[in-house]
């Protein structure tokens, strides 16, 4: 999600990142956290919101975890992702 959209559909302090995009860079610290401690951990970066559709978002993370050949895994996202991760979950179980 854009900042820009993010910062119009929120209160509070605007937020700003140096690309404008809130996205997989979001997850950075996390993903340093678990993988200092073994885990693999994928923070990918979806469509733009403009430019892609929920379902699309849902694809493409389904496409991650069969091209990866994923088990046992699990789904952290945060506001909009809890509905990506959803339809993962319907789709994945």
């Amino acid at each position: 999600m854009s900042t820009a959209t993010w910062n119009r559909l929120t209160v509070g302090e605007p937020v700003f990142t140096k690309d404008s995009i809130m996205g997989a860079t979001y997850w950075d610290g996390i993903v340093s956290a678990l993988t200092a401690h073994h885990h693999r951990v994928y923070a990918p970066a979806r469509g733009d919101e403009h430019s892609s559709t929920l379902t699309r978002h849902i694809d493409q993370i389904c496409s991650l975890i069969t091209a990866q050949e994923l088990w046992d895994v699990i789904l952290v996202g945060h506001s909009y992702g809890g509905m990506v991760i959803t339809g993962i979950a319907a789709r994945m179980p």
